[in-house]
C-alpha cells in the first residue's frame, strides 16, 4: 500500500489579462499541488487534477487549472478564478494536494512552503476560507471537492515548532462552515485521513470522475455513490462526507432533471475515439413499465426503482409528454418527473 497524502480541495486560478467571463454560467477551478520542495513528493494530486479538469470541460465548465503551484501562483489563480464568478451561477473547485488543519481552520500547502515556526503558516499556506468567500460572494450553488488526507511531514514540522500547542495542529481537515447553496465534499470524515491510493487517481478522484458525468444524477446521489465505491476500494477505512446547504436539486449534465434543477444544463459534447458516447434522453425515455402511453401514473410501488414510464396526462407543454421514473420507497429514494419531448 502506497504512503498516505495529504490531498485538500480549493477554488484558485491565474489572472493572465482582463477578467475572463463565464461563457455559459458555470465556472470550476481545478489544482493538483504534488512536487513538493520541501517535502515528499505525491504522485497522485497532478493526475487528478488533469483528469477532472478534463471531465469538468467536457460537461460544459469553464476551467481554470494549475499544477504544482507556489504561494503566488495559487493566490494569481484564485484571483482569476474570482474574476470569472462575476456572472458564474455554478462555482465549483476541485483541489488535491498537501493540506493541513491548525486551530480548527483549514489550509492548502503550495509546493514551495517552508513550515518551520508558527508564523510561517500564514506567509506560506492558502486559508481556504480564502476561496469559499470568493465562491459565495453571490447567489450562485457552490461545490467544493476535498481530496484531503494528513500524512503531512510539514504538519508534523509545525506540530512541533508549536510545542505545548501542538495538539491544535488536528489531523485531517476540519468540519467547514458554508454558506446558502453550498456543497463541501470532503474525501474522508472531518478530522480523519484518506489513502493516496495505487493506481493514477486517488480512490476519491477515482469515483469521483466515474460518476460526476452521469446524465441526470443529481449531485447528491452522486455522491452517495461515490461514497459507496471509495468505502468498497478502502475495505472501509476511508468514508467520504459531505455538508450540504444546497437549497434544490442540482444536475450538471442534463437527463432526467426533476423540475427546478438548479445547476446550468451543458451543451452536448462530441465523445472522442477514447470516450465512449453517453446515452441520449430518446433511450432513457423507453417505458420499462409498459409499452402504451398511460394516462396516469402507476401508484407508488408499482413501478420498479428506475423504471421509466410515459404519462400523456396533459400536465406538460403541447408537444411534449411527462416522463415517470420509479423510485424507491424503501430507500426514501424520491419518483422523479420531467417533460419530454414526444415522439
Amino acid at each position: 500500500m502506497r504512503r498516505l497524502a495529504c490531498l485538500f480541495s480549493l477554488p484558485i486560478a491565474l489572472l493572465v489579462s482582463a477578467p475572463a467571463q463565464a461563457t455559459d454560467g458555470r465556472v470550476a477551478l481545478v489544482i493538483g499541488n504534488g512536487a513538493y520542495r520541501n517535502a515528499p513528493e505525491l504522485t497522485n494530486p497532478p493526475n487528478d487534477a488533469v483528469d477532472m479538469a478534463a471531465a469538468l470541460r467536457r460537461i460544459g465548465f469553464d476551467v481554470v487549472e494549475g499544477r504544482d503551484l507556489g504561494k503566488r501562483a495559487m493566490e494569481d489563480k484564485i484571483r482569476e478564478y474570482s474574476h470569472k464568478l462575476d456572472d458564474a451561477k455554478v462555482a465549483l473547485f476541485f483541489y488535491a494536494g498537501h493540506g493541513l488543519q491548525v486551530g480548527g481552520k483549514n489550509y492548502l500547502v503550495p509546493v514551495d512552503a517552508q513550515l518551520e515556526r508558527p508564523g510561517d503558516l500564514d506567509f506560506e499556506t492558502i486559508d481556504i476560507g480564502l476561496v469559499l468567500a470568493q465562491m459565495e460572494s453571490d447567489k450562485r450553488v457552490s461545490l467544493v471537492f476535498l481530496d484531503a488526507c494528513r500524512n503531512n511531514p510539514l504538519a508534523r514540522s509545525l506540530a512541533r515548532a508549536l510545542g505545548t500547542r501542538s495538539a491544535s495542529v488536528g489531523q485531517g481537515l476540519a468540519s467547514i462552515s458554508s454558506g446558502v447553496g453550498t456543497m463541501i465534499a470532503y474525501a474522508t470524515q472531518p478530522d480523519n485521513v484518506a489513502l493516496d491510493g495505487s493506481g493514477r487517481n486517488s480512490p476519491f478522484t477515482t469515483a469521483l470522475l466515474k460518476y460526476i458525468g452521469t446524465p441526470g444524477m443529481e449531485i447528491s446521489s452522486v455522491m452517495k455513490r461515490v461514497r459507496a465505491d471509495v468505502v468498497a476500494a478502502t475495505s472501509d477505512r476511508q468514508v467520504p462526507w459531505d455538508h450540504s446547504s444546497l437549497m434544490g436539486d442540482v444536475v450538471l449534465v442534463p437527463g432526467l432533471n426533476p423540475p427546478g434543477a438548479a445547476a446550468v444544463p451543458s451543451p452536448p459534447s462530441t465523445p472522442t475515439a477514447a470516450e465512449p458516447a453517453q446515452p441520449s434522453r430518446a433511450t432513457s425515455i423507453v417505458p420499462a413499465f409498459t409499452n402504451e402511453i398511460l394516462k396516469k401514473e402507476p401508484p407508488i410501488g408499482k413501478l420498479p426503482p428506475g423504471a421509466a414510464v410515459l404519462v400523456d396526462d396533459h400536465t406538460c407543454p403541447a408537444g411534449q409528454i411527462k416522463q415517470v421514473v420509479g423510485g424507491n420507497i424503501t430507500t426514501g429514494q424520491p419518483r422523479l418527473r420531467s417533460c419530454v419531448a414526444r415522439k
